[in-house]
């Protein structure tokens, strides 16, 4: 679906719909999405702390490394 649509726009695209580890954010871009896009996997992070937003940003931090790390690792895959 990738190719299909890279070829109608030099837009960026992004994979999403519930990309929330290393291995969907790896295999999203090996198929040659520029990147990913994931949200609810951070909100369901805040819901968690809902009532002190402090406490998420170390998960939020990992997940945002974690996703990055699969990034780089999808682009190696192509």
């Amino acid at each position: 679906l990738i190719e299909r649509v890279r070829r109608y726009t030099d837009l960026s695209l992004l994979g999403g719909f519930g990309i929330s580890n290393r291995g969907q954010a790896a295999s999203v871009v090996a198929a040659e999405a520029d990147g990913v896009a994931s949200g609810s996997a951070f909100a369901k992070i805040y819901e968690e702390s809902i009532g002190d937003p402090a406490k998420s940003l170390p998960k939020i931090s990992a997940l945002l490394r974690d996703l990055k790390a699969g990034c780089v690792e999808g682009y190696g895959m192509r």
